[in-house]
């Protein structure tokens, strides 16, 4: 089951990568975006609590406050990270989610995993290195979109371990936390829409490419919790990273993007450091243990 998940959020991820600089985000308004992602959601989720049964469903919505603002402030600075950086360089920045992962998790990684770590945080900075290839627009500021990019990669890490935290001391309450999570970001994304009512009002109707990346956001924020169940918030780290080094693949072949010579060494350490982490038979195994 739990790489059957990784493989669904991988293939997730790497369609979303390739697509997102196309869509053209500039245009549109973060807080709606973000409703609608929440919105569809929230009724997948009623659909398959009622399915499973509302009697599996916790009553106590207040400890995912903490998990929800978390999320919500890591999908807003998300957004104006990719507003401010091209979609690679937002990508690449955000993989040092990890590294916040592996700081916050109550599972002990082994000194290999550690290196490991170290080697991927390596890799990603070559490949940010020199980034001539760039690709440069009127509303892109580095400075500001790194800043914001690694604050919404902390939030993210933050937020996914609080939530694994919680789902991994119960049974079967997974859609039923999704709904409250969902539910929770679509109040937040209300309140948002209203304080940007005049910017919406002038903004540009949604497109159907942006229309397609909002389901498909969903459909990771749908994958996310039952990876965290049934792996771990550092795993998901690393498949997100593979996924996005693929995501860079196919984009040179369909986009004819040429990337510096370092970012190919940079791809060889983060591939490295995957198979080093992933080498820790023991400790995984102790991470599927503690379901």
């Amino acid at each position: 089951m739990k790489y059957k998940l990784l493989f669904a959020l991988a293939i997730q991820r790497i369609i979303y990568n390739i697509l997102i600089h196309t869509a053209g985000i500039e245009h549109y308004s973060a807080p709606l975006a973000l409703l609608m992602i929440d919105s569809i959601h929230f009724c997948i989720s009623v659909i398959m609590v009622t399915l499973t049964g509302w009697e599996k469903s916790p009553g106590n919505w207040k400890i995912m406050l903490l998990p929800a603002i978390l999320a919500f402030l890591h999908n807003n600075f998300q957004f104006y990270g990719m507003l401010y950086l091209d979609p690679y360089m937002h990508q690449m920045v955000y993989q040092i989610n990890i590294i916040f992962a592996s700081l916050i998790t109550p599972i002990k990684l082994s000194i290999k995993q550690r290196i490991s770590i170290f080697v991927l945080f390596v890799g990603i900075c070559i490949v940010l290195y020199h980034r001539d290839d760039a690709l440069i627009l009127p509303q892109h500021n580095h400075m500001i979109g790194i800043m914001l990019t690694i604050i919404a990669a902390a939030s993210s890490a933050s937020s996914n371990q609080a939530f694994e935290d919680i789902i991994k001391k119960e049974y079967s309450t997974t859609w039923a936390r999704q709904m409250q999570m969902s539910g929770l970001g679509v109040i937040g994304s209300i309140i948002s829409c209203i304080q940007e009512y005049n910017f919406i009002i002038e903004s540009e109707p949604i497109s159907t490419l942006t229309f397609i990346l909002v389901i498909i956001n969903c459909s990771g924020n749908i994958i996310i919790p039952f990876v965290l169940k049934y792996s771990s918030n550092v795993v998901k780290g690393f498949s997100d990273t593979l996924a996005v080094l693929m995501s860079f693949i196919i984009s040179q072949i369909l986009y004819h993007w040429q990337p510096h010579p370092e970012f190919y060494i940079g791809i060889v350490l983060i591939i490295i450091a995957a198979i080093m982490f992933q080498s820790e038979k023991k400790n995984i195994k102790s991470e599927v243990l503690t379901v």
